[in-house]
C-alpha cells in the first residue's frame, strides 16, 4: 500500500470517530444532597442526577431504586445503583434523578415503606417522589411540565403508586418488573383475596374515577402468596 492510500484512509478512519464523537452527548454525573418536606417533618434525601453536559432545559426521569427483602440492611451503595441505565437515558436528552428514599443509602429517615398493605408501602414512597419532583422543577436544566417517573422492583410499585397520585408535571410511569411481597409486608396483608379491594378502593380515591366497566383493576400474579400486586 502507497503512502496516498494510506493517508486516504487514515483520514477517513479519523472522520467517522470525529462524526461519531459527535453524536455521543456528553454526560454531566452529580452527587446531591436535597432538603425534603414530607408530613410535616424536614428529610435530607441522596441522590444522583445524570443529564446531558449543554445549558438546555431537558424532560426528567426520577429512577426509583428496589428493596431487598422484608427488613433489608442499609446499603451505602444504593445510589450508585441502575448507573447504566441511568446514562442511557442521559444520552436520550433526558435529566435523570436516581432518587434514593427514606431509609436507604444516606437518606435520612426511617424505613418508612414496611407498611401493613402494600398499597400503604407505594404511596408511602410515592411521598419521597413528590418531594424529589418538587425538587427539580425548581433547576435550570429541567422541563418542570414534562416529568416521568420510573422504577424496579418495589421502586417500580412506587412509580405505579405515583400514578394514582396528582402530581404536578407528571405525564407517566416506567414500570421495570415492578411489584412488593405483598405477604410478608404485615399482617392485615395476609389474605390475597384484599388487595383487589385495597388497590381499587385507593386508586378510586385518590383519582376520583371509576374503572371502565368489564375492566380488572388489580391482579395478582401469584393467586397462593399475593407476591405481586400490579394495577
Amino acid at each position: 500500500m502507497n503512502a496516498a492510500k494510506l493517508f486516504l484512509l487514515s483520514f477517513a478512519f479519523l472522520a467517522v470517530q470525529i462524526i461519531h464523537a459527535q453524536d455521543v452527548i456528553q454526560i454531566k454525573q452529580e452527587h446531591i444532597f436535597f432538603n425534603a418536606r414530607i408530613d410535616e417533618r424536614d428529610y435530607k434525601l441522596e441522590g444522583m442526577i445524570y443529564r446531558p453536559d449543554d445549558n438546555a432545559a431537558h424532560p426528567v426521569i426520577i429512577m426509583n431504586h428496589g428493596r431487598n427483602g422484608k427488613s433489608p440492611s442499609v446499603n451505602p451503595n444504593e445510589v450508585s445503583n441502575y448507573a447504566d441505565l441511568c446514562k442511557a437515558f442521559a444520552q436520550e436528552g433526558f435529566t435523570v434523578l436516581l432518587l434514593v428514599r427514606r431509609g436507604y443509602g444516606a437518606s435520612q429517615g426511617p424505613d418508612s415503606e414496611l407498611k401493613t398493605t402494600a398499597v400503604d408501602s407505594g404511596l408511602e414512597g410515592a411521598k419521597d417522589v413528590q418531594a424529589a419532583i418538587l425538587y427539580m422543577q425548581q433547576q435550570s436544566f429541567v422541563i418542570p411540565e414534562k416529568v416521568v417517573i420510573a422504577g424496579q422492583s418495589q421502586g417500580g410499585w412506587v412509580a405505579l403508586a405515583c400514578s394514582a397520585v396528582r402530581i404536578r408535571g407528571v405525564l407517566g410511569a416506567i414500570n421495570i418488573s415492578g411489584g412488593t411481597n405483598y405477604a410478608s409486608m404485615g399482617p392485615a396483608a395476609n389474605s390475597v383475596k384484599e388487595t383487589p379491594r385495597l388497590c381499587y378502593g385507593y386508586i378510586r380515591r385518590m383519582t376520583g374515577t371509576t374503572p371502565r366497566s368489564g375492566s380488572r383493576p388489580c391482579s395478582s400474579d401469584s393467586p397462593n402468596q399475593g407476591a405481586s400486586v400490579h394495577c
